[in-house]
């Protein structure tokens, strides 16, 4: 599986930080996770947030992420609903 630095496009001299991820059971599962990039010189450049839903009834899933500027506008997004969970991990 792709790192989520490579998958939001990090530059390598930035750095990535976990702020919180959390799982939800139920009809459809999902993991969510919430990211902060800073840059060199520390200072904030971008907030993520990112999921990755299954329905288990039939293994079809989705994903997606979403990049806000410092002052939490969105700037980016991509959503991506993969035919089955293989495709998610390509």
């Amino acid at each position: 599986m792709k790192s989520f630095e490579a998958r939001f496009g990090i530059p390598a001299e930035h750095r990535l930080v976990l702020i919180r991820s959390r799982i939800r059971g139920g009809s459809a599962r999902g993991e969510f996770w919430e990211h902060e990039e800073f840059d060199a010189r520390d200072m904030l450049v971008a907030r993520y947030e990112s999921f990755t839903e299954v329905d288990p009834a039939t293994g079809i899933t989705s994903s997606g992420w979403y990049r806000y500027d410092g002052d939490g506008f969105l700037i980016d997004r991509h959503d991506r609903i993969p035919e089955r969970l293989g495709d998610l991990l390509a």
